[in-house]
């Protein structure tokens, strides 16, 4: 599945757009010209899934920094909500590139 961030879900506490689910800030680290973001999610049933690594570029990395409510903006153990979506995730997987969905640029990293 992809990970699409919904940083205003997570930051004004509203209520989760429909298939968002809460997720984890694990770590992020800067690469030059984007930022590896890994989230922990929670599943539909509740359990915890696997890290998922990202790759935000940085204006949108940098809006997320402002919007969140801690006085660091992210951090690990920030809650945020992430959407599944299986059909992004073909076609990232498609052609390796970044594709944009809704304004916000996303990629799930190879191992």
């Amino acid at each position: 599945c992809a990970l699409l961030i919904h940083p205003q879900a997570a930051t004004l506490h509203a209520v989760p757009v429909a298939g968002a689910l809460p997720a984890t800030l694990v770590a992020h680290s800067f690469r030059g010209d984007h930022v590896e973001v890994t989230v922990a999610v929670t599943g539909p049933d509740g359990a915890p899934g696997s890290p998922v690594t990202l790759r935000l570029d940085i204006p949108t990395y940098a809006f997320l920094q402002t919007q969140r409510d801690h006085p660091h903006g992210l951090q690990p153990e920030s809650q945020l909500f992430v959407e599944l979506d299986a059909g992004l995730m073909r076609v990232v997987e498609g052609d390796g590139g970044i594709k944009r969905l809704r304004g916000w640029e996303i990629e799930r990293l190879r191992d």
